[in-house]
């Protein structure tokens, strides 16, 4: 259950830190399921391991090949994603990625994912991040953030400005002018 030190406080019974803790009682709010790590860690081995579908091959070494690039921009200055002897990190950060790739075939790997998933590995092992991350695109449509066509992204982007609008229309006026010019 090796992870990153954050600066959160941790149960050291648990492979988590507070922000992950509270982060599981929430989604467990939401989905209405317990969160069970052996169960998550089995199924976590199972994307690990499974083999890919002849059809999907092309796409998932895609996949790869972008995760192999985007594994050093990930949180450069951060020690524990750094190649170095000994430090298991990136490695773990890599079969997390590759795992979700195969989890979620239909939007593969996709950049920005590396990040979100580093923030969760930072706070958590391996096994909760994943479920973490899983759960984010099952639940929360993180899934159409990643689509082809962009939709959730566009969604959010739209939900956001909209907010600003409503909430801080100085702020929004501003943003208007700023971009006018640009």
């Amino acid at each position: 259950m090796d992870r990153p030190k954050c600066k959160c406080k941790k149960d050291n019974k648990l492979p988590y830190c507070s922000s992950a803790e509270f982060w599981i009682k929430a989604i467990e709010k939401k989905t209405g399921e317990k969160f069970q790590l052996q169960v998550a860690r089995a199924i976590y081995s199972t994307y690990l391991e499974a083999p890919v579908q002849e059809s999907q091959k092309d796409a998932y070494e895609k996949s790869v090949e972008q995760i192999v690039k985007d594994l050093d921009r990930t949180f450069p200055g951060q020690k524990h994603f750094i190649r170095a002897a000994g430090t298991t990190g990136i490695t773990q950060l890599k079969n997390l990625l590759r795992a979700t790739a195969k989890r979620h075939m239909a939007s593969g790997y996709v950049q920005g994912m590396n990040f979100i998933m580093g923030v969760l590995f930072l706070h958590s092992c391996e096994v909760v991040a994943f479920w973490l991350f899983d759960i984010l695109m099952s639940h929360y449509g993180m899934n159409k953030v990643y689509g082809s066509d962009l939709y959730g992204l566009k969604f959010h982007g739209k939900m956001i400005d909209l907010l600003i609008q409503a909430k801080y229309p100085i702020i929004w006026d501003k943003m208007v002018l700023f971009c006018s010019i640009i």
